[in-house]
């Protein structure tokens, strides 16, 4: 033990470092690639009170020391133009708020909440697409349905409709689908909402309804942008196609 123990903090920093760093690539995705250092802590104290503030500055440190951050002022930190993003979803409001009543009516469900408007970015005529997607255990999926049609009376509510009854019934004023979540699913949490990872839409835009948008051509369109702009797990995306 002792003839490895100098080799301790690096096994740390492999170990803990990691999760820490791709918080903090997380976090500038999410303010655009550059924010301030003293912001990050005042996030940070909020989102995880119980995370070492002092690890976090310490993989900091290191990331510039690196090259994958860069000091761009005073307190001030940016990702490199050429390091890949770490994806990081938008919630809307709507989806907040809708997320926190589920979870207040069903905190032992486990539930991920997306919107179809999450490809806007990768395809090259942008669809108008108000709807939002709601994936729960399969236990639990019809009373999640009823809650979300009591909740969302302004929207039309689907539970796991085929491609042909989201065709029939689906408007634009908007759409709710309430779906079984898949357990190895890869989800991504982002200001206490879970919501899904960029591996989990590469897969479900090429069978899901509400993506009739995303095949042929736009479907490599949309591939190839993705692996462009964001660093994606290739080994998480198949085990989850799978």
């Amino acid at each position: 033990f002792w003839q490895y123990f100098h080799l301790l903090p690096d096994l740390l920093y492999i170990c803990i470092g990691m999760t820490n760093e791709q918080t903090i690539l997380n976090y500038a995705s999410s303010r655009g690639g550059k924010f301030a250092r003293k912001e990050f802590f005042s996030w940070l104290r909020t989102q995880y009170p119980d995370a070492s503030m002092s690890s976090y500055d310490v993989v900091m440190y290191n990331m510039i020391g690196k090259g994958r951050l860069l000091r761009t002022g005073r307190g001030q930190v940016s990702v490199p133009p050429t390091l890949k993003q770490s994806y990081m979803p938008k919630i809307s409001e709507e989806a907040k708020s809708l997320y926190a009543r589920l979870q207040e009516e069903y905190p032992y469900a486990n539930i991920c909440i997306w919107s179809v408007s999450a490809v806007s970015s990768f395809v090259q005529h942008v669809p108008y697409s108000n709807t939002i997607i709601i994936e729960v255990e399969k236990l639990a999926m019809e009373a999640v349905f009823h809650s979300v049609k009591a909740y969302s009376t302004e929207r039309t509510v689907l539970l796991n409709p085929t491609q042909k009854e989201y065709d029939l019934y689906s408007t634009h004023n908007g759409n709710v689908i309430v779906k079984p979540l898949i357990s190895e699913a890869p989800t991504i949490v982002t200001d206490s909402v879970v919501s899904a990872s960029l591996e989990k839409i590469l897969v479900d835009i090429a069978i899901e309804p509400g993506f009739s948008f995303a095949s042929d051509s736009e479907l490599y369109t949309i591939y190839e942008n993705a692996f462009e702009m964001y660093c994606i797990n290739t080994k998480a995306m198949l085990r989850y196609a799978s």
